[in-house]
């Protein structure tokens, strides 16, 4: 029978205390495997304080990539594709399922956990169904971890072993707020790896968060991002949710209803892969995509993902914004990209229009023409 380590969390972002329990945890050799699980909807977090599920897979990804394991260590998407809440006894379940039962699981995880698993969901279920592999925590005494987990072994009958590990006093909410004000000495509790991709895409700039958007509608765009997943590249899947933020950004900015344009801006380019569409047809294919597959029959989104390449004259509020979006999103590396994104910020239909001339310029300078609809709505701007 094979031996996984589950090692579970929200990791936003997933920092050096996580990777150091990592590598000890794979360095007891007491694993054939160990699988890192990134939680889709944590049930004990709001989702509007928590990072879009694709920007943590990523940054986990980033964090087992860097680095050697004494052990097998892999990343898993199991929580990401679950449209409900993550709920560990489920995880471990579908994984046991996975092996036809040839699997016996252990969570690894600190030992703050013995006085917290009886709280969680079906603790007598999910004990029954997994060991722990528990780091020993430094602020509370050796003989106190034992006792806690002697009461626990006997009250549910299950295994719990300890291994060592350096710990780090730190948290991820912690670092978030690091990442937000002017902070110093951030490589001491995240990898340069992680830190750079965090400022590249802007996972914590408060410029671009989502507060503005209700529970519920941050729920739904979660779902959105779940099923996204099935369509997109995980780089393409970024660009996605880095252009919904962006939207956000700019509707707040121009006093316009941020939510249709948070789903037009994620689900924009739901066709670029999976159905071969990398040109303008895209566009077209993905607002069908959009309306047929992920059942959304607002006419504004629809239009906005239809148009959001080549855009056109008397294009309304939320098609600009999403086309804007497209081409300025925090990613986003050309020539006088920092430029476009000023001129957006102070005036949307001035930035609108600089976008749409770069694009006729742009495809010029390589012999080509830009689409009709794109040279109608740059001579209508041109106008104003």
């Amino acid at each position: 029978m094979n031996r996984v380590g589950l090692f579970g969390g929200t990791f936003d972002p997933p920092h050096i205390g996580h990777r150091l329990i990592l590598q000890a945890a794979a360095a007891t050799k007491f694993f054939d495997k160990i699988i890192v699980v990134p939680a889709a909807v944590p049930p004990r977090k709001s989702i509007i304080n928590v990072s879009m599920s694709s920007y943590r897979y990523e940054m986990t990804n980033i964090m087992v990539d860097n680095y050697d394991f004494d052990t097998l260590v892999t990343v898993s998407d199991i929580e990401l594709r679950r449209k409900d809440k993550s709920y560990t006894i489920d995880t471990i379940r579908e994984i046991k399922r996975e092996s036809c039962n040839e699997t016996e699981v252990y969570l690894i995880c600190g030992s703050d956990i013995l006085y917290e698993i009886e709280t969680w969901y079906k603790p007598n279920e999910l004990l029954s169904e997994t060991g722990l592999f528990v780091a020993r925590r430094p602020a509370i005494g050796q003989t106190e971890q034992e006792d806690k987990a002697n009461e626990i072994r006997s009250g549910y009958r299950t295994d719990i072993r300890f291994f060592d590990a350096p710990l780090i006093d730190v948290s991820s909410s912690v670092i978030r707020d690091m990442f937000k004000g002017s902070f110093s000495g951030l490589s001491e509790y995240i990898d340069p790896e992680i830190e750079t991709w965090i400022n590249t895409n802007h996972i914590y700039d408060s410029d671009f968060d989502m507060k503005c958007l209700s529970e519920e509608s941050m729920t739904i765009l979660a779902g959105y991002e779940i099923k996204l997943r099935e369509y997109l590249s995980s780089y393409r899947l970024i660009h996605s949710v880095n252009t919904m933020r962006m939207c956000v950004s700019l509707a707040v900015t121009n006093g316009h209803p941020p939510f249709k344009c948070a789903v037009a801006g994620l689900l924009h380019d739901c066709a670029k892969y999976k159905h071969g569409c990398n040109g303008i047809q895209h566009s077209y294919d993905g607002s069908e995509i959009v309306s047929t597959e992920f059942g959304i029959k607002d006419e504004e989104i629809l239009d906005a993902v239809k148009f959001h390449t080549t855009s056109r004259a008397r294009a309304g509020m939320t098609e600009k914004i999403v086309f804007v979006a497209d081409k300025i999103e925090p990613s986003r590396k050309f020539h006088r990209i920092e430029e476009l994104r000023e001129l957006s910020y102070s005036d949307l239909d001035v930035g609108y229009r600089e976008c749409l001339k770069d694009i006729i310029v742009s495809l010029e300078l390589k012999g080509l023409r830009a689409h009709r609809d794109t040279y109608e709505a740059y001579e209508e701007m041109k106008s104003k």
